[in-house]
């Protein structure tokens, strides 16, 4: 699978949450878990909008949000930010 980011995503995420496309990236390949559906409203997409919870290689634990395509072959990138201790626990309760 491949992993894109816009231009303004990439500099979001360096700006706002202090994280490189190349920790994305890492915590990307790197997540075995399941990913978790966005179901709220203002984040509805078509395709749907997933998350899940990774380490990068640094082990640095991210919250790493995407939209998969063309029967995920591609996922585009949302967001990626430090997951709060709220994230963490519901993530970890879905991964049962």
């Amino acid at each position: 699978m491949q992993l894109l980011a816009s231009k303004a995503v990439k500099e979001k995420i360096e700006g706002f949450h202090n994280v490189s496309f190349v920790e994305v990236e890492d915590a990307f390949f790197l997540h075995r878990g399941k990913e978790i559906e966005d179901a709220r409203a203002q984040h509805k997409t078509n395709p749907p909008t997933t998350w899940f919870i990774s380490e990068t290689f640094d082990g640095r634990l991210l919250k790493v949000v995407i939209i998969n395509y063309f029967d995920d072959e591609v996922a585009v990138l949302r967001t990626a930010y430090e997951p709060s201790e709220f994230e963490v626990r519901l993530y970890d309760s879905k991964q049962k």
